[in-house]
């Protein structure tokens, strides 16, 4: 800065020129005192809670108010000190040594103790940025450590054992395809173990032959409950030797009437 503005800055604080003809700041240490907070010095509600039909001590009103004034006068004086009616700060009150080393440096280059404190700031920045460089760099391999860990983990899953047929949806035109390979049973469960299948045979010839789970009908079949009628038979076998018929006749008097039951293969109704 030249000089002539830094002496319009700061007015007063530089001195005259010295025999060569530079201008030195000057020091101003003008002492402000510190003001006063204030804090109470008696407690006005615990005498009121004690003593609630006696007026409140008048002169320990009178101290805390002289107090509170007290307060008040010098942190406005301390105001003053600084600052001026219309607002600003007041003349010679920002001094060369309340300014920054940095600043400091530029109205004084040949300070010896700024350009120290410049050297230091510039050394203490280059070594943040310097590890900021370097715990980036470590965050970059920790990412990239942790991405081959996750691809290895990756490759390392045997996805047979999640899918046990390769495009195991391919047959999703056909449903009963797309389920069978995913081993899911029919939407209408008669695929399900345990589950009777639906009605297909609608032509059974002989009861004794109907040795599977199911439903089935058929007329004057043989060894069923008579030789004559149309029967709707429920079949519930554990095994080709234990097996539960229970035989529903199918006439129009007599439309689902359950009828008697055979136990057992090839057993009497």
């Amino acid at each position: 800065m030249a000089d002539s503005a830094a002496r319009a800055l700061f007015g007063r604080c530089f001195a005259a020129p010295d025999l060569r003809g530079n201008h030195r700041p000057l020091r101003l240490n003008a002492a402000v005192a510190d003001p006063t907070d204030y804090t109470p010095g008696y407690n006005f509600s615990g005498f009121q809670a004690s003593n609630p039909a006696t007026p409140l001590p008048a002169t320990k009103i009178d101290a805390e108010f002289a107090n509170i004034s007290e307060a008040i006068t010098g942190h406005a004086a301390a105001i003053e000190d600084v600052r001026r009616s219309d607002g600003a700060l007041k003349n010679n009150v920002v001094t060369y040594d309340s300014l920054s080393k940095s600043l400091q440096l530029t109205f004084d280059p040949t300070n010896g103790d700024a350009v120290a404190a410049a050297i230091a700031v510039a050394q203490a920045a280059a070594a943040a940025a310097s590890g900021s460089a370097s715990a980036a760099g470590t965050s970059a391999t920790n990412a990239a450590a942790s991405a081959a860990a996750a691809a290895a983990s990756a490759g390392s899953v045997n996805l047979s054992n999640y899918l046990s047929k390769a495009g195991n949806l391919s047959g999703i035109g056909n449903a009963d395809t797309a389920r069978a390979n995913i081993a899911a049973m029919k939407i209408d469960g008669s695929d399900a173990t345990g589950r009777l299948a639906p009605l297909t045979n609608l032509t059974v010839a002989d009861w004794n032959a109907v040795l599977t789970n199911g439903w089935f009908c058929g007329n004057s079949a043989a060894n069923g409950p008579d030789t004559f009628s149309t029967w709707l038979v429920q079949c519930m076998a554990l095994d080709a030797y234990n097996i539960t018929q229970i035989a529903y006749q199918i006439s129009a008097a007599n439309l689902g009437t359950p009828g008697v039951t055979q136990g057992g293969k090839k057993a009497p109704w």
